[in-house]
Order: C-alpha cells, then sequence, then structure tokens
C-alpha cells in the first residue's frame, strides 16, 4: 500500500480502502476458480460437464446484463455491493456444508454458480461505475491498472495455494474461503460512505452531446422504464465512435475467451496427466504476465492511446494461445498462457478505461452493463463449443483456432477507427 503516495497514484480513502479488500476478495475468489472446476471433473470426469458450468454461469450473467445498468444507476451502489457479497457469500458457503454432509451433488454447483454469477454482475457493474467517482479524471487509467496489477498478484499466489489446498483437503473444503473473502469485501465496503459517488445525482442533469441524444432516441420525454434505460445503453454505444468499434470486437474475443480456462485445465491434468496442484501453479504462474501487463497498461494507454494498446494486448494475447496449441509439455504450456494472460490484462485496462472515460457518470451503470451483455451473449455458446472441441479432436486445433480469431479480430480492428482511440 506504500504505493500510494506517489504522485501518480489515486490517493481517495475510499479507493485505497477499496483497492485492499478487493484484492483480498479476489485473492479468495481464485480458490472457486480452481476448485469448481476440479470438483466438476472428479465428479463427472468431463470437460464438457466443466464447459457446460461454465456456460451456466455465462448464461446467468448476460441475463443480469439486460437490467444489472438499469439497477445500478438507480439504487445506492454501496449498498448493493454489500447485498451482491452477503448473497454469494452464502452460496459458495453451501458447497463444503452439502458435500460434507451428503456427499458429491453436481447440480449444486449448477445452481451455486448461476447465483453467484448474478451477484458477480450486478457487483462488477457497480464497481465499475463508482471508480471514476474516487479518482481524478486523469488518473482512472492508473487506478484501473493498480486494481489489475493487484488482483494479478492474487491470481499468482491464490491458484497455488487453492491446488495446495484442493489436494490437501478436497476441492470443496477449498471453496470455502472464497465465502470467507466476500465478508472481507463487506467488511470494506461498509468503511467506505463513497460520498462523492452518492453525488453523482446532483451532476445527472448533465449530460454529453452523445449521451443527450442517445436518451432522447431511448424516448426521454416519457415516463422512466426500464426498457428506455436499456435501450439509452445501447444508443450511447451505437452513437460513440470507437465505443461501438470495440463493442463489435470484444464480441468476437468473448466468443473465444470464456472456455479457455477449462481447456487448459483439462489439457494439464487429462493430456499431460499432472496433478491438480499443478493446475493451480499453472494458473497462479500464469498470473504474473497478468501483473506485468497491469503494470504496463497505463503507460500503454497514454503513449499508444486506449485503441492501439488493445489491439496491441490481443496481438500478443493470440501468439500466447497458438503457442499453448504448440507446445509439448507443461513447462511451455505455462509460459504460452503466461503471454497470454499479459494480453488479456493490457486489453482489459485499455477497454475499460476508455469506456469510463468517454461515458458520462450518471449512464455508467447502464453503458457498462449494456456493453457486458452485449460481449457476454456470445461467450457461453463460445465456452461449450470449444470445451465440446477440446473433448472430441483434443485442444491443439481449437486453441489454433482460437488464437488465430485473436489475430484476424486485431486484423480487422486496425482498420477501424477505434485504432486511434484515445478517449
Amino acid at each position: 500500500m506504500g504505493a500510494m503516495a506517489t504522485p501518480t497514484a489515486p490517493r481517495t480513502r475510499d479507493f485505497s480502502i477499496l483497492w485492499l479488500t478487493q484484492t483480498l476478495s479476489v485473492f479468495g475468489s481464485t480458490f472457486s476458480i480452481v476448485a469448481l472446476p476440479l470438483l466438476v471433473l472428479a465428479a463427472t470426469g468431463s470437460v464438457a460437464q466443466m464447459g457446460l458450468l461454465t456456460a451456466v454461469a455465462g448464461v446467468a450473467s448476460v441475463g443480469t446484463g439486460v437490467f444489472a445498468g438499469v439497477v445500478v444507476d438507480r439504487v445506492d451502489r454501496r449498498r448493493l455491493m454489500i447485498v451482491c457479497d452477503l448473497v454469494r457469500l452464502a452460496a459458495f458457503a453451501t458447497v463444503p456444508a452439502v458435500w460434507s454432509a451428503c456427499g458429491p451433488q453436481t447440480w449444486l454447483l449448477f445452481a451455486v454458480m448461476a447465483v453467484a454469477a448474478v451477484g458477480g454482475m450486478l457487483f462488477d457493474v457497480a464497481f465499475t461505475s463508482v471508480v471514476p467517482s474516487l479518482v481524478p479524471p486523469d488518473r482512472i487509467g492508473t487506478a484501473n491498472g493498480r486494481l489489475e496489477a493487484t488482483t494479478g498478484v492474487a491470481f499468482v499466489l491464490g491458484p497455488a495455494l487453492a491446488g495446495t489446498a484442493a489436494a490437501l483437503v478436497g476441492p470443496a473444503d477449498a471453496i470455502g474461503v472464497d465465502a470467507l473473502s466476500f465478508a472481507v469485501s463487506v467488511i470494506g465496503l461498509l468503511m467506505c460512505p463513497m460520498e462523492a459517488d452518492r453525488a453523482r445525482a446532483e451532476a445527472a442533469g448533465t449530460k454529453t452531446e452523445i449521451a443527450a441524444a442517445a436518451a432522447a432516441d431511448a424516448g426521454e420525454a416519457g415516463t422512466a422504464s426500464v426498457r428506455r434505460d436499456i435501450v439509452l445503453g445501447v444508443n450511447f454505444l451505437r452513437r460513440t465512435r470507437g465505443l461501438r468499434e470495440l463493442t463489435v470486437m470484444y464480441c468476437a474475443v468473448s466468443f473465444c475467451s470464456l472456455g479457455l480456462i477449462d481447456v487448459f485445465i483439462f489439457h494439464v491434468r487429462t493430456d499431460l496427466g499432472r496433478s491438480d496442484h499443478a493446475v493451480g501453479l499453472m494458473l497462479g504462474i500464469a498470473a504474473v504476465g497478468a501483473v506485468a501487463g497491469a503494470v504496463i497498461a497505463p503507460g500503454a494507454c497514454r503513449r499508444l492511446g486506449f485503441g492501439r494498446a488493445w489491439l496491441a494486448a490481443y496481438a500478443v494475447g493470440g501468439v500466447g494461445v497458438c503457442l499453448a496449441a504448440l507446445s509439448p509439455g507443461l513447462v511451455a504450456v505455462v509460459a504460452a498462457a503466461t503471454v497470454f494472460a499479459f494480453g488479456q490484462t493490457v486489453a482489459a485496462v485499455s477497454s475499460r478505461s476508455f469506456r469510463q472515460t468517454v461515458t458520462p457518470a450518471d449512464v455508467l451503470g447502464r453503458v457498462t452493463s449494456t456493453y457486458w451483455t452485449i460481449n457476454g451473449a456470445f461467450g457461453p455458446l463460445g465456452a461449450a463449443a470449444l470445451t465440446l472441441a477440446a473433448r472430441h479432436v483434443g485442444v491443439r486445433g481449437p486453441l489454433l483456432a482460437v488464437g488465430a480469431a485473436f489475430l484476424g479480430t486485431v486484423l480487422i480492428g486496425c482498420f477501424t477507427p477505434f485504432r486511434t482511440s484515445r478517449g
């Protein structure tokens, strides 16, 4: 936390508290990311079932995204995040309890993942929407970089410990750590009054030209309605130069990305015959690439612009996935996964910072949820297709196809207005 004292770092108290507690919460979440697929694999032995679990979570997340922004922009965001954390705490706590009392219950994992996905989407939209109100406008990129960097650190340590815990006490008990992490998040939120975010209501009457036009198209003259708010988010994405092209390109990479972790885990466990501990180590070491990406991303966005930084990031990510497909052993697979994590993190910081920069605070929740819903709609289909293909033809072909899709998207993006986007 000493880095917060540097001149370029966000210094507000609320941001500092959230930064710390969310890092700890993400650390806990890595236990579920590792343990849930291992539970499914242990109970069913099927990579297709792993993909189906991911797809169920994706569908629930997309369905929630349709109205998440409407909720986030209409309620106290801090209270909403606390409720989401409490719901997820209860959901994940049921897994070790039921596994201990009744034995393996695969159906429960699907229910828990669906509930967690709903809470996760609402929380993430709210969290993304409050960050711009907690830091100066010229520090949004730095704030997002710091959040991604510490998230990456959590993913360096978390998966390795999660894999060890899963091997020692079983994946079900390891998920209990995630439940506790949501309690940490609640404590952090209770310590943050977030007065700056509440003040957005006072400025809600001031809209940019694009936001005003989007609202007019949505029927602002009529009474407030969920439908109008949803249409407003769509119209804002459609009217905003750069954001429009980014939304379309992210649909392609979302289709290819969602099932990648499942395929990597399946490859290490089944094709390479490695242990649960090895899975955790792979994800943990790969997260070093995410940390590096988060550190580099703010500077890359300033020097290259959001557009060029995003395109370069997915070019690197595409190369990483292709290398994973061609890698014969665990060391090579880990190296390739690290390269991919680096690119994906730079892209995440770039796109989030660009969206937060060009979107007014009073509509940021609706625009964010619309953006995520459109992109996320393709993820579950892609996860199911990718894991099904891996089951029938092996991982090499599907991974090569994903890498080629990333690189093709980058090539197309080089000829769009997003390439020169700087916010």
